[in-house]
Formats: structure tokens, C-alpha cells, sequence
């Protein structure tokens, strides 16, 4: 094999047949791709075993990541976890298998990764996107407790909320195993940024103490709303329900206190 511009190493499968195993390992035009690209314009080697030929390819490597991820964004919306496939990732991001495995180890890294982008996109709706990005009421007060929660939950009201897909992983969570390995790590995150939300401050501030108390009961209070919203719409409790119920343990502690 010779060398162009540079040693090329790794060499991973890549599958660019239409049907059959998405491995890359079944006989038709399969090709190798280097699997050590670094740089925006990297030149490798490809093997297709049909024409027994080597020659080279200029692959945008590093643009790959960006594109697959938006690309498994889309897919996820439209699919879900379950349906899914590799395949449709590659077909959606214009990339190729080889990437996949490159930039994000598994698909179902990948798809994990994306639904955090998700929700992290959800940030400037849960601030109150529209009103300038201010929050009302004073950080810890049960004002700024319903006004918080009023702007998760409209995300919730939304046609086709993305939020269903948490609800496939609580359903289907053994068939997705990595999937659900990646997410148990981001809810850590994810209580730690609501808390800075409803009792301000920063979140690099934010004690660990506080993230697994506080934290763990913003995402326990998450999840069953998404859980109220997707299974019923109609009865599922609004920010004014949560924020009296809310009001009413308080009195009620402090009475017996």
C-alpha cells in the first residue's frame, strides 16, 4: 500500500451497499476507510473489494461530527431510539458508517448525544424565550417556581414534543441499553442546570451537595410531568396546580414545625 501524504492507519469498514448487514462485513462494494483522519481535508486510502482498487479519497472528517449529529437530531425526531437505524443517520447526514464509529464509538452514543442537544436547545424556552430572556420572581420564590415551570411545561404542549423520546427510554430502556447508560450520566447535568433556573446563581456554582438533592428533585418533577403529558394531554397539571400544591406542603411543614 502506498503512502499519500502520510501513513494511513486504522482501517475501519465502511458498508456502501444499499441493503443487507450494516456491519460492512458481507461481500459486494464494501470499502475501507482510514479510520485516523484529523484533518478537514484528509486523503485516504479506499479499497473497494468489487473493482480491487486502491485510490484516494478526500474525506471532510471533522465536519462529519457536526453533520451526523444534526443529521441523528432528525432522525430521532422523526423515529425515535428504537427505529432509528445507522443507515439512517449516514442517509440523513450525507456521511458514511465509518464515521459514526470515528467521532461518537456507537450509533447509540451518537443518539444519545443528540437527544442531549435536544434538550439542551430547549434552554432558551425554559427562560422564557420571547419576554427577553428575564424570568420573573425573585430566585427560590414560588412566583419564580410557576413561572419556570410554566415555560417547561409549554414546551411540553407542543405537537410532537421531543419530550416523548424520554418516555421511549423509560419504556424500551433494556433494547437500549447504552442509550440509557449515556442518559443516567446526563440527568446528573441536567439537575444541575435547573436549579440555577428557579433559585439562581450560576451553574458552575451549584454544590454537589445541592445537585443530588435539589437536583434529583427538579428532574424526579421533570420526568413525571413529561410522563402526565405524553400519557394525557388533557388532565396533565399546569405550573398554577404545581405551585399550589407546592404552597400547600409549605404552609403545611411550617405549621408543624
Amino acid at each position: 500500500m502506498r503512502r499519500v501524504r502520510g501513513r494511513v492507519r486504522h482501517l475501519v469498514p465502511v458498508d456502501r451497499r444499499t441493503d443487507g448487514a450494516e456491519d460492512g462485513h458481507a461481500e459486494g462494494a464494501t470499502e475501507f476507510a482510514c479510520g485516523d483522519c484529523t484533518n478537514a481535508l484528509n486523503v485516504c486510502l479506499v479499497r473497494t473489494f468489487n473493482t480491487n482498487v486502491y485510490e484516494p479519497r478526500y474525506d471532510a472528517a471533522m465536519g462529519h461530527r457536526e453533520d451526523l449529529l444534526e443529521g441523528a437530531k432528525r432522525c430521532l425526531l422523526e423515529k425515535g431510539f428504537v427505529r432509528t437505524t445507522a443507515r439512517d443517520i449516514v442517509r440523513e447526514s450525507g456521511t458514511n458508517l465509518a464515521s459514526i464509529g470515528y467521532h461518537y464509538g456507537s450509533k447509540d452514543a451518537l443518539l444519545a448525544q443528540a437527544y442531549v442537544s435536544l434538550v439542551e436547545a430547549m434552554g432558551d424556552a425554559f427562560e422564557g424565550e420571547g419576554q427577553g430572556g428575564e424570568i420573573s420572581g425573585a430566585p427560590g420564590s414560588l412566583d419564580r417556581f410557576e413561572n419556570v415551570w410554566s415555560n417547561i411545561i409549554a414546551t411540553m404542549r407542543e405537537p410532537g414534543s421531543m419530550w416523548r423520546l424520554s418516555m421511549e427510554i423509560v419504556a424500551m430502556g433494556d433494547q437500549l441499553p447504552e442509550v440509557r447508560r449515556h442518559l443516567v450520566l446526563a440527568q446528573r447535568d441536567a439537575g444541575r442546570g435547573l436549579i440555577p433556573l428557579l433559585m439562581g446563581g450560576r451553574e458552575e456554582d451549584v454544590p454537589d451537595e445541592s445537585v443530588d438533592t435539589l437536583g434529583k428533585f427538579y428532574v424526579t418533577l421533570m420526568t413525571g410531568l413529561i410522563a402526565q403529558w405524553t400519557f394525557d394531554p388533557e388532565t396533565a397539571p399546569t405550573a398554577e396546580q404545581l405551585t399550589e400544591g407546592l404552597r400547600q406542603v409549605v404552609t403545611e411543614a411550617t405549621r408543624r414545625t
